[in-house]
């Protein structure tokens, strides 16, 4: 089954997915979940459960890195979002594309400000969600939307960490990539989940959370690095990193025909 492509008019068939326990009776909600892959947009559906969501609400836990596993390896979130991995899978000709599809899923999830500007503002040990809340509240902090695609890229089979920002109240995705294109002299490259940035581009200004204002900033510290596990290389990250600098350089020269051209390019190929 592949997902379809946006306005194609086509209508798709979506998994059945079996009950929790054989004696309780779940009822699927569909969740529209949107991708940009080389330029052409798409939209996949899975079903998505009440009761799943609410069994995970129930396990959160505060933002520490010790609790990290239990949000990657729980087989029952793995059983529950088997059918995006799939649809991801099916959608991709390559585990680089796979690993595209992924990224784009995540980053195109809505940031979850009020979470950030009142709820750990004032308990600041609130838990966060696991990543199957993330698809079933179509929303999510840096933490919690690093989380899910860690998870996604680990069950598609690539190496994946995570970049923990504790002066800046950060967290990105670390993805496996030729060591010429890592951040900060790692073996990873630098994934940004928040919203919809090209992979490799680390000069992207945020909001910081710590700080009364809510200034923007940079990130400048040297972030923990948290390994998750081993896997594949994203071998086609040159690609991220080229239109990265061609990126930068349209904002240091907005006036000119050629730079303007290569900015619409970009914005096209990725959906910024």
């Amino acid at each position: 089954m592949n997902p379809r492509r946006i306005a194609d008019g086509k209508r798709y068939p979506i998994f059945a997915i079996m009950s929790m326990t054989e004696d309780e009776d779940l009822r699927a909600e569909l969740r529209a979940i949107y991708y940009t892959l080389n330029g052409i947009g798409y939209k996949i559906q899975i079903g998505v459960y009440k009761q799943v969501k609410a069994y995970f609400a129930n396990k959160g836990y505060y933002d520490r890195p010790g609790s990290y596993q239990d949000y990657l390896y729980d087989s029952l979130q793995r059983r529950y979002l088997d059918e995006l991995i799939f649809q991801i899978m099916q959608g991709a000709d390559s585990i680089d594309d796979m690993a595209r599809i992924a990224i784009n899923i995540v980053q195109r999830i809505p940031y979850d400000d009020i979470k950030v500007r009142y709820d750990l503002r004032y308990d600041p040990e609130c838990p966060i969600r696991f990543p199957y809340e993330v698809i079933y509240d179509n929303k999510g902090i840096c933490s919690e939307k690093s989380l899910l695609l860690a998870f996604l890229l680990k069950e598609l089979g690539l190496g994946v960490a995570l970049f923990r920002f504790d002066e800046e109240n950060h967290m990105t995705v670390g993805i496996k990539c030729p060591p010429e294109y890592g951040y900060r002299h790692t073996e990873y490259a630098f994934v940004e989940t928040t919203g919809v940035n090209l992979v490799t581009d680390d000069q992207i200004y945020y909001v910081n959370s710590k700080q009364y204002g809510f200034p923007f900033i940079q990130l400048k510290s040297i972030p923990e690095l948290i390994p998750i596990c081993d896997g594949a290389s994203f071998e086609g990250v040159y690609q991220e990193w080229f239109d990265t600098r061609d990126l930068h350089s349209y904002q240091k020269n907005s006036a000119s025909y050629y730079h303007i051209a290569r900015y619409i390019e970009i914005s096209r190929k990725y959906g910024l």
